[in-house]
């Protein structure tokens, strides 16, 4: 399911023939472990992922929640869900 949720994150790049930086694909990679494995996962154990997927990459996102409330922007970047909710 990881590279299913890849797949879809960047058919619309692909499709445009842009490509990503590399800083790009590794917030895109994170978010796609995170809904596949990380899934699974309870409230209590997010945050330990969390922190070990921290521990590897110094590209997380802010610190205060956990990488499971954030999503990647078309630019690359962290934005936090709460942004998103209408």
């Amino acid at each position: 399911s990881c590279f299913k949720i890849l797949e879809e994150i960047l058919a619309p790049s692909e499709a445009a023939k842009i490509v990503l930086t590399e800083e790009h694909m590794e917030r895109v990679f994170m978010y796609a472990i995170c809904w596949s494995i990380g899934a699974l996962l309870e409230l209590e154990d997010r945050k330990v992922f969390d922190a070990e997927l921290r521990a590897i990459s110094t590209l997380a996102p802010p610190v205060g929640d956990t990488t499971f409330e954030y999503f990647v922007s078309e630019s690359g970047e962290w934005r936090h869900r709460s942004g998103r909710v209408t």
